[in-house]
């Protein structure tokens, strides 16, 4: 509120010293880091006045709630910019299939983009046709050196019977690999070796006689992956079977 009238300065209990500009501001914006003009001003006007403290106090509820507001707004942000990205990465991803001649290209931008988004430390691919258990495609993408690389299905410690499991069951979550019954002896020794502590294996399966395993692997100390990222994984999973069913 906006006073007329200069405050009666003989009702001030004794002793009262106005507050300082320095203290009084320090006291109720610390709090916020967001622009509030208004709010701004106001405080700006009650510390070089000797207004009673109700009015400091008025605007110090002013501030908490301000603060309030702003570490909401905050939250809100920062839980929806993941999926934002998420969006963000399958319209790129659904634009590149409408663009892209070669397959292949196509198949390694989904892998370099998942292992961006989640911000993990490699993807792999693998893809076969038929019975014929000799993969077609194979790649990896490390994205700790942002490079290809080929990686060979049999020195990956992968064997057909983890696909065939793996495709009843679609997918498989990974925390930690160390305690992985699912995984044979040799695929846990790839793991240990290459120091891949974390992974999602997701079956790849088009309807067309073509299908395989897409891996998204983080090297130690490893992590826990999130229901946003095992959302995500199964999306790109998705990705890659219409690719390859084109």
């Amino acid at each position: 509120p906006r006073y007329t009238r200069a405050p009666n300065t003989s009702a001030l209990p004794a002793g009262f010293q106005p507050k300082t500009p320095h203290n009084l501001m320090a006291r109720c914006t610390v709090k916020t880091t967001v622009q509030h003009p208004l709010l701004t001003a106001q405080l700006a006007q009650c510390a070089i006045s000797d207004r009673p403290t109700h009015l400091e106090q008025l605007l110090n509820i002013i501030s908490d709630t301000y603060f309030q507001q702003d570490r909401e707004l905050s939250q809100f942000a920062a839980r929806s910019e993941p999926y934002e990205r998420f969006i963000e990465c399958s319209q790129a991803i659904n634009q590149r299939h409408n663009n892209v001649d070669e397959t292949a290209d196509l198949l390694k931008f989904i892998c370099q983009q998942a292992a961006e988004i989640i911000g993990a430390s490699r993807t792999g691919l693998w893809l076969f046709k038929d019975t014929l258990y000799q993969p077609f495609f194979e790649i990896e993408y490390d994205n700790i050196h942002a490079r290809f690389t080929p990686m060979r299905f049999q020195s990956c410690g992968l064997d057909l019977a983890y696909i065939e499991e793996l495709k009843n069951q679609h997918c498989g979550v990974l925390h930690d690999t160390s305690a992985a019954a699912i995984l044979n002896p040799n695929s846990r020794l790839f793991l240990t070796e290459h120091k891949l502590a974390s992974i999602i294996d997701l079956s790849i399966n088009t309807g067309t006689g073509i299908f395989g395993l897409f891996r998204i692997a983080q090297v130690s100390p490893g992590r826990t992956w999130s229901l946003f990222e095992q959302q995500f994984a199964y999306l790109m999973a998705d990705k890659i079977s219409l690719a390859a069913y084109r």
